[in-house]
């Protein structure tokens, strides 16, 4: 049984512009903060500390998971509302009443945008914070020869920008073998990214 290839990313910090650091001055004016990952809280929290800023009781905090909870709970915040599924619809789901509601979403500048579509559609003032982005890691020629010669039994993806990163790096001839590779994917977005990048066989979980 050959190993578990796990595609590797980056995660960058992006500069915040003048308008968007504005809004962690007056974080006591939003109802709701949103967490979709773990990175997210963590730049948020390197963002706060970085001014010198203490979040306010005011706004409530949603996450998305299990995971991303605890990653808010380990920074002695308190989470209000979270999504069973890692997924952003589940958790706009548990937000019944959003219209009239100033929100605050940290997250991916490659994210998907339909989470905020939907919430400005409920009604909401959503005010987004790009706090960082991710990108493929170099794929090694020790790797690259370990995929195309079979040694890999699966592909572990963590995200979506793991599957276009490594697909990327791919000549066609290449993507071709390495689609037959079972890609196991954590959460139903990355899965639904190697699905897209016709991977044969495709399962998810939510480590």
């Amino acid at each position: 049984m050959g190993k578990i290839f796990e595609a590797q990313i980056r995660v960058r910090r992006k500069k915040l512009p003048p308008r968007s650091a504005a809004a962690l001055t007056r974080l006591e004016t939003y109802d709701w903060i949103l967490f979709t990952s773990k990175h997210a809280v963590a730049f948020f929290d390197r963002e706060l500390r970085a001014r010198h800023v203490t979040l306010p009781k005011r706004p409530r905090i949603a996450a998305v998971g299990p995971n991303t909870a605890e990653a808010l709970r380990t920074l002695k915040l308190s989470v209000h509302t979270v999504s069973k599924k890692i997924t952003a619809n589940d958790l706009l789901k548990k937000l019944r009443s959003v219209e009239g509601k100033s929100i605050l979403f940290p997250r991916s500048a490659i994210a998907p945008h339909d989470a905020v579509s939907t919430l400005r559609g409920r009604g909401a003032r959503v005010t987004v914070l790009l706090l960082y982005t991710t990108e493929a890691a170099p794929l090694s020629k020790i790797d690259k020869y370990a995929l195309l010669q079979g040694a890999c039994s699966k592909i572990l993806f963590k995200s979506p920008s793991g599957v276009e990163g490594l697909m990327g790096q791919l000549s066609p001839a290449e993507r071709r073998v390495v689609q037959k590779i079972p890609a196991l994917c954590i959460g139903p977005t990355t899965a639904a990214a190697a699905r897209a990048a016709d991977f044969k066989k495709v399962s998810y979980d939510i480590l």
